[in-house]
């Protein structure tokens, strides 16, 4: 089966971003299918024999307008081009917008030829409306996600979760003496958030926690893992800076921007938490949370939909959840972690065991093979 896998970034390293990882993961996961995915001008590929590379966009991160031009670009030519084989069926991977879902409307090919949608961010802020949807079937991440597209009235609506290529990360389980040794952390309790440094995306509410943390933890480390998506980013990252020494821990606290692989970091963390008090722009269940559980790290996470369902979905203790915007609440989840090895050892077993029955990007793609086949049929 031939598949237009088309999302909104180009699916290229590195992998930082929640819905380009799980496109990417789908199409190496499904060997026997070709899939046709946009990458951009003078960047790295993605390896994969069964992939059809196509250099639509001109940056690794692009503007509206220019993702409005590769949208229009594809409206005004036929999509079978540069020999490539015609698709069977298109994915779309990708938040919708009024513009995006307008072009694709137009486009006659989305007429004539089986359309999926799999939505990764329902509870963003911004509001979901029918008129969004053009797709024969959607795909949700999280009972959230269902639950919002059904008080729209879609019925076409299947929910299937998110996805990582569990053994890859499985692998650190083993490995955290030897990877805080390369990061020049050894001895030390290591801290990872992998987040953004705008407001409600919780690096701010981590920083008014870290006093009382490390009064608890005292030779503790932090990485503060913030991928730049605004000029202002670049204040911000001064901002918490000036910060962290104002509190006299600028030794305890390292800052990364992109990060290639974010293998090192897990792998070298104790937790990983993401106490955010908005979801706006995340994927349901960030991709970044199930990688940690799968490399046996416990998770602090706020108590927020969807991304609490991860915790509160769960039959066994794979990590805390803490009310959104408690900075006191916070510091005392990572001082319980951070103090308890063994309960950080349950946790990481039970995180690890759940990756392996929800989130293992080999059964989530026979759910998603199984639904190409139907729609194709």
């Amino acid at each position: 089966m031939n598949i237009f896998l088309i999302t909104s970034v180009p699916i290229a390293p590195p992998w930082d971003q929640g819905d380009k990882n799980l496109a990417y993961a789908l199409a190496t996961a499904l060997p026997a299918h070709r899939f046709r995915v946009l990458t951009y001008r003078g960047g790295p590929v993605p390896e994969g024999d069964n992939l059809e590379r196509e250099p639509l966009y001109r940056s690794r991160q692009p503007s509206f307008w220019q993702k409005a031009r590769v949208y229009w670009r594809l409206l005004g030519r036929p999509l079978a081009v540069n020999g490539w084989a015609e698709p069977d069926l298109y994915h779309f991977i990708y938040r919708p917008y009024a513009l995006s879902s307008w072009l694709c409307r137009l486009m006659p090919e989305f007429r004539r030829r089986p359309t999926l949608h799999t939505v990764p961010a329902t509870a963003d802020g911004r509001s979901l409306g029918r008129h969004l949807f053009f797709a024969d079937r959607l795909v949700v991440l999280s009972e959230h996600g269902r639950q919002v597209l059904a008080r729209l009235g879609l019925t076409n609506t299947v929910q299937i979760p998110p996805a990582i290529p569990v053994a890859h990360w499985a692998a650190l389980r083993d490995q955290t003496d030897r990877l805080k040794a390369q990061l020049g952390v050894a001895g030390h309790p290591v801290l990872l958030y992998p987040g953004h440094y705008s407001p409600g995306y919780g690096a701010d509410l981590l920083l008014r926690a870290l006093p009382a943390i490390a009064a608890q933890v005292p030779d503790l480390r932090v990485l503060l893992a913030c991928r730049p998506r605004s000029p202002d980013d670049e204040a911000r990252e001064a901002a918490a800076r000036q910060a962290v020494a104002q509190m006299g821990l600028a030794e305890a606290v390292r800052f990364y921007n992109v990060v290639p692989d974010m293998r090192l970091l897990i792998g070298a963390s104790d937790l990983v938490l993401l106490p955010l008090e908005t979801m706006r722009d995340k994927v349901d269940i960030p991709i970044t949370l199930l990688e940690a559980l799968a490399a046996g790290k416990p998770i602090v996470i706020s108590d927020l939909p969807p991304m609490s369902e991860l915790v509160r979905g769960c039959d066994d203790e794979i990590g805390l959840v803490v009310p959104p915007g408690d900075a006191d609440a916070l510091a005392q989840a990572v001082i319980a972690l951070l103090t308890d090895a063994a309960l950080r050892r349950r946790m990481g077993e039970r995180g690890t065991k759940l990756a392996w029955e929800r989130f293992d990007i080999r059964q989530v793609a026979r759910q998603y093979e199984t639904l190409y086949t139907e729609m194709v049929q």
